[in-house]
């Protein structure tokens, strides 16, 4: 069932938490929350408030906020704020100084589409009319870059510390277990249960290493074909701005034109937009 909010999310309201989808006709006023299964649809502006559904997120402005969505986030625009969505983020305007991560594409390719200052980070595509400002503010366009994946990544390297900790603490013991049967001449039954229970525990851990290797490396298959990924600029794209992709990247010193960034083994390519 749709909860429908007929003005503000305010103290008269509270924050929202709601099993389906939440459609407000005003603002989302400064440090409170909206969160839903459904589609969020917001006529109004978000101020200094936090964002986050299952779904799509519709609204009009973001100012300091912090939108979160597992669908696609459709704003006009936003300022100071942190966008992140597992699929699209289409922006009809601007978005000025926010660290932007789309699983999917950025899409600012109207007429008055713009990204200027802060970070925006597509694993997909980034297709923008302009990019930074003439006074050269300082922007990062990133293609190829998955939030998810460097997650993973960070999550696998910390597992395979505690893995190689444990294996060499497993060698350690068992080392000192076969010293005390050399030292005895002997191989007492409790000794030799725990050599075998160690040798097992060695065994699992070495299986775990073996299954995070298997993932690392198809993991990182996939960031090698990110080749696919691009860097759309329409317009212009001025000094200040830097283009990314994964092992890449190009900082713009002069005006630039109706150009199509993507890179391959050599680095970043640069060719007309058509």
């Amino acid at each position: 069932t749709a909860l429908h909010i007929k003005g503000n999310i305010d103290f008269s309201v509270g924050n929202i938490d709601h099993n389906g989808p939440v459609n407000i006709d005003g603002d989302v006023l400064p440090d409170f929350t909206v969160k839903a299964t459904g589609t969020i649809t917001i006529a109004g502006n978000v101020q200094q408030a936090k964002i986050i559904s299952e779904k799509d997120i519709h609204a009009n402005a973001v100012i300091e906020g912090k939108i979160e969505s597992k669908g696609n986030i459709f704003l006009s625009y936003a300022k100071n704020s942190t966008i992140f969505s597992y699929n699209d983020i289409i922006i009809e305007n601007y978005i000025i100084n926010c660290i932007t991560h789309a699983e999917g594409k950025i899409l600012a390719n109207s007429n008055n589409g713009q990204i200027i200052g802060g970070e925006a980070f597509a694993h997909d595509t980034i297709k923008v009319n302009t990019a930074g400002s003439s006074n050269g503010t300082p922007t990062v366009l990133a293609a190829g870059y998955s939030s998810r994946v460097t997650q993973r990544l960070n999550e696998i390297e910390k597992e395979q510390t505690k893995n190689f900790k444990s294996l060499g603490a497993i060698e350690k013991a068992s080392k000192t277990i076969r010293r005390i049967m050399m030292l005895k001449r002997k191989n007492p039954p409790e000794l030799m249960k725990e050599l075998d229970e160690l040798t097992e525990m060695k065994d699992q851990v070495e299986k775990k290493v073996d299954s995070l290797v298997d993932e690392y490396e198809q993991i990182m298959e996939k960031i090698t074909s990110s080749e696919d990924a691009k860097i759309i600029i329409y317009k212009t794209v001025y000094p200040g701005v830097t283009i990314r992709f994964p092992d890449n990247k190009k900082c713009i010193t002069s005006n630039i034109e109706n150009s199509i960034f993507h890179a391959n083994s050599e680095g970043i390519v640069m060719q007309p937009a058509i």
